[in-house]
């Protein structure tokens, strides 16, 4: 049986800039990936009754740099 490693992640408005894990204004993750890794992600997205559509856009971080 292999053990699943959980990371919580966590971002939003109310969130301080010097605490999120990219200093962008937008969300932003780092997942990290070995090549050719694979890895499941669950994102929960709660908000406070506004419409939920969010666009999830995977990109290497040599482009944010």
């Amino acid at each position: 049986m292999s053990i699943t490693k959980l990371n919580l992640r966590k971002s939003g408005d109310y969130l301080g800039f010097q605490e999120r894990s990219v200093k962008m204004r937008h969300t932003i993750f780092t997942i990290e990936l070995e090549p050719v890794e694979v890895k499941k992600v669950f994102i929960d997205i709660r908000n406070d009754g506004e419409e939920n559509s969010k666009l999830l856009l995977l990109i290497s971080q040599q482009i944010l740099e």
